[in-house]
């Protein structure tokens, strides 16, 4: 594979083998990992801020970033 596409080639390679073993581990580490059990309704907490950002009474307003 080396010596084809200097850049390209050597990236790729790079790329099929510790890609390979990376996501292996990651693998490994999910089936092994205690995640926490979610609440019923896991959404309402952002839910909540939002109809407060919406219905606050404070003087300054969301703009885009970029837009006055």
């Amino acid at each position: 594979m080396h010596g084809a596409n200097r850049l390209g080639t050597n990236s790729l390679l790079d790329l099929i083998v510790f890609g390979k073993y990376a996501g292996l581990r990651a693998a490994e580490f999910a089936n092994g990992a205690a995640f926490q059990v979610l609440p019923s309704d896991a959404a309402e907490y952002a839910r909540q801020q939002l109809e407060d950002i919406r219905n606050s009474e404070g003087k300054k307003r969301p703009t885009p970033s970029g837009m006055k």
